[in-house]
């Protein structure tokens, strides 16, 4: 007869935050329509607003490293964009709250500035990829250190194999900006390490154990306990 003690839940079992969907849906809404408006010629609007280092570094206009994420090249580079920011965007407001997105567009400024720097001077820097990457990676490092209920090996395979599926490119195209998607990445997996760090104790207590007794290679009994986070950490496979 062996006992062991489970992981049955944890923060990211929980029910999300019932304001989650709402909220996708007006911020998707808005970098929607600001990409749709980028791509009407007659407004004006991607010529106002795209980042170059001319226009950033040499015109003092910085806030354009901000407002070219929400310029687009066509309705491909916008849908593209689209297809993984909708869903990271509910993961995050339902899990982690709007702080933790706001820090993805901060971030997603941060890569524009440093991309510019590498740019011929009147070359733009368009697009929301920098923030989507970011995202991507920030949702993907929390999976793997919160959701604790299979073995690190087996909760970094499945992480592994949704960074190739979504994030690799299978070719390297010159009017891609694939150096900010990398600090994107990097970006957000960092970021989410020190969220993580700060808020370590809270995730814990999420965690709901269960002890298990086998017998004979099979289970028999199952009986709940409370979280109790020094267990839970003694736990990790």
């Amino acid at each position: 007869m062996e006992k062991m003690l489970k992981i049955r839940e944890n923060w990211l079992t929980r029910a999300p935050h019932p304001s989650a969907l709402g909220g996708t849906f007006l911020i998707s809404a808005a970098v929607a329509l600001l990409g749709l408006w980028s791509l009407d010629d007659t407004s004006h609007f991607a010529a106002a607003t795209r980042a170059t280092p001319a226009a950033v570094f040499s015109g003092g206009e910085y806030w354009r490293a901000f407002a070219s994420l929400f310029v687009h090249g066509d309705l491909g580079h916008l849908g593209s964009n689209l297809f993984l920011f909708i869903p990271l965007t509910y993961l995050i407001l339902a899990f982690f709250g709007p702080g933790l997105l706001s820090l993805g567009f901060a971030a997603g400024t941060a890569v524009n500035l440093v991309v510019l720097k590498t740019l011929p001077a009147h070359t733009a820097l368009i697009g929301i990829s920098g923030v989507v990457y970011w995202m991507g990676a920030a949702w993907l490092t929390l999976f793997l250190l919160i959701d604790r209920r299979e073995r690190l090996k087996r909760r970094f395979g499945s992480a592994l194999f949704l960074i190739l599926l979504l994030f690799v490119p299978e070719t390297l195209r010159a009017e891609v900006s694939h150096l900010s998607h990398l600090l994107g990445f990097v970006a957000g997996a960092g970021l989410a390490l020190g969220y993580y760090a700060v808020n370590k104790s809270k995730f814990s207590a999420a965690e709901v154990m269960e002890a298990v007794v086998y017998a004979d290679e099979f289970e028999w009994e199952e009986k709940e306990r409370a979280p109790d986070p020094e267990i839970c950490a003694a736990c990790e496979g």
